[in-house]
């Protein structure tokens, strides 16, 4: 048994079937997009003192957690943590931008993974100083507890994450 389909039987199968396609890839299009904006900024620029020699470690560190560094040796460092709005209080030795945030100091992948994808209203994370046991500046099994802090322009800060290792006999 055959069917005969007319003209504009036709017409409507074919409009269905171009919606249809126009839906799927709308879809796909829509649930690609972060991933994409991750991609876009996945690139941290790194502001550090041609001197340091730790910051290779933590940008080792960065790369190996799928970030890509654009390096840049300066000795204008306080330069570069006021233009991003660094308080002194919380400052390190190598600051980074990224998705128009500043990363200061031995900050983890992880964190700034979640500052990327939770999106504060905030101008960046900070660890400040140079704790032993982040990433960077690693030594052996001997960890210090440290926090990552939020900051913003106005010099607000408060705990991002905290990170307590315990002790080891």
């Amino acid at each position: 048994m055959k069917f005969k389909r007319s003209s504009s039987q036709v017409r409507r199968s074919l409009k269905w079937l171009a919606i249809a396609f126009a839906t799927i890839t709308a879809t796909l299009v829509l649930l690609s997009a972060p991933s994409l904006a991750a991609t876009q900024t996945s690139t941290l620029t790194v502001y550090r003192d041609p001197s340091c020699s730790c910051c290779g470690g933590w940008m080792s560190h960065l790369v190996s957690e799928g970030f890509e560094i654009e390096e840049i040796a300066t000795s204008k460092m306080n330069l570069v943590k006021q233009q991003q709005g660094v308080p002194n209080r919380l400052a390190s030795c190598h600051t980074a931008t990224i998705g128009g945030y500043a990363i200061e100091g031995h900050v983890p992948a992880k964190d700034i993974k979640r500052l990327l994808a939770q999106q504060p209203q905030v101008a960046g994370i900070a660890v400040a100083g140079m704790p032993i046991g982040t990433p960077g500046m690693e030594d052996g099994e001997r960890r210090e507890p440290f926090t990552v802090f939020w900051f913003d322009r106005q010099g607000n800060a408060g705990a991002f994450n905290r990170y307590v290792f315990e002790k080891l006999n």
